[in-house]
């Protein structure tokens, strides 16, 4: 596959989800997902398995738009505040490092208002020269 498609599949794979793409710019990439009943655990928050999901797709997709086709070879997030139902979340991913074959890209997640809801920081791996 060609990075075209590669976009393509990951952009059905984030509307499949619920997230939206918002912008793409200068390094930057922000998405958002609305945090709805079946993306909710007991306490009517949102899986922490949403949000990493959320955070790595919006890195890939910042990865993408950087012309590289890669693979997620690590990620660490860390829970700050919770995302009850019914909020929309944003996910800002920023790209510290583009190397030669690994690249560093770190997300915000923040609620409406700009409370800061959870970061991660994720490495790829480059599979195309």
């Amino acid at each position: 596959m060609n990075i075209g498609e590669y976009m393509k599949a990951l952009k059905k794979q984030m509307q499949d989800f619920g997230i939206t793409c918002i912008e793409t710019a200068d390094g930057k990439s922000v998405t958002s997902l609305e945090i709805d009943d079946g993306k909710t655990n007991i306490y009517d928050i949102s899986f922490g398995g949403v949000l990493f999901h959320l955070c790595d797709l919006t890195a890939g997709w910042l990865y993408l738009e950087n012309e590289e086709i890669g693979v997620t070879v690590s990620g660490n997030i860390e829970y700050i505040n919770p995302a009850p139902a019914g909020t929309t979340v944003y996910c800002e991913a920023t790209m510290l490092k583009k190397g030669r074959k690994l690249s560093y890209i770190d997300t915000k997640v923040t609620a409406e208002g700009g409370k800061l809801v959870s970061k991660a920081s994720f490495v790829f791996a480059k599979l195309s020269s």
